[in-house]
């Protein structure tokens, strides 16, 4: 009930994946002076969070605050990076320089058959795709997959607000720029850092080149 926003978990423990301990940590750690004493690891095991009413524990929207609010009748407090300022892509494609290089065709085959993917599951028919997911992990079940589902779309976490299905696979270089500013300004990057060199975007489908943001 003490935690208001993002700045109020100065200084309290968080449990915290080992994957974003070298991304958004880092822009906590500038912005809000969080510090390392406070990680607590995150096993992806919500008990911990569940009998301990002060806990503050990471986690994805479409998928902890559903489980939280089945086990204990009431929503979570929640709170999105982005309505933080928090400006990054939260998921990428990422390759070696050498395999771009030499398979420049495989990449951008994977690019396209990702974001035709997830046109698909998000805008044609998602029972295919439900059930490879239930197969792999009987624990999700159908009202957990169709609340994610609705969240994917309503917080437009892989469409833009605004934008169709084809913009499905867009990146931004002004987007880019806005990451790299906030950061240089909390001193996480210096500002002669070529941060142009950390991505591309000639392997985007054509359709996604244009849309915003």
């Amino acid at each position: 009930p003490d935690i208001k926003n993002l700045a109020d978990m100065r200084g309290k423990p968080i449990m915290l994946a080992d994957a974003s301990i070298g991304a958004v940590w880092v822009w906590l750690k500038a912005k809000y002076g969080f510090e390392d004493r406070q990680i607590r690891k995150y096993t992806f095991n919500l008990a911990p969070f569940l009998v301990d009413a002060g806990a503050i524990q990471q986690g994805y929207l479409t998928s902890e605050p559903f489980m939280y609010e089945r086990a204990m009748g009431h929503p979570p407090q929640i709170f999105l990076y982005a309505d933080e300022g928090y400006p990054s892509y939260a998921t990428l494609v990422m390759a070696r320089n050498d395999l771009i290089a030499a398979k420049p065709e495989l990449v951008r085959g994977f690019v396209a058959a990702t974001a035709k993917g997830w046109r698909d599951y998000l805008f044609g028919d998602p029972a295919p795709g439900n059930a490879l997911i239930k197969r792999d992990n009987p624990e999700m079940s159908e009202a957990l997959i169709a609340q994610a589902i609705a969240k994917l779309k309503t917080h437009h976490i892989v469409v833009p607000e605004g934008a169709g299905a084809d913009a499905i696979g867009q990146m931004q270089d002004a987007r880019w720029q806005a990451f790299f500013d906030v950061m240089v300004a909390h001193g996480v990057y210096p500002p002669g850092l070529d941060y142009r060199a950390a991505y591309t975007r000639a392997f985007l489908p054509e359709a996604a080149m244009d849309r915003a943001p």
